[in-house]
């Protein structure tokens, strides 16, 4: 798992920028079936993603995914 709650926020602002470009949260989360988006959302919350083993970059995916499913998930509020 990754350390610290501010990185947890750069992720939030990654999907906020995301929404303020006329993103809608439904269809940004349709995307999370493409490996190549998820990588792409990964590589932006952490540049040296690239550079991490395969497990770190697992782990990174799924924080990414969960990340993903809270927003969704509280996107009436």
């Amino acid at each position: 798992m990754l350390n610290g709650s501010s990185k947890g926020k750069k992720f939030v602002k990654i999907i906020e920028n995301m929404v303020a470009k006329k993103c809608t949260i439904h269809s940004v989360s349709n995307r999370f079936s493409d490996p190549k988006f998820i990588d792409n959302v990964c590589l932006s919350y952490r540049h040296d993603f690239g550079l991490l083993n395969e497990d770190e970059q697992n782990k990174v995916r799924f924080e990414c995914k969960e990340w993903m499913r809270a927003i969704k998930n509280n996107e009436p509020y």
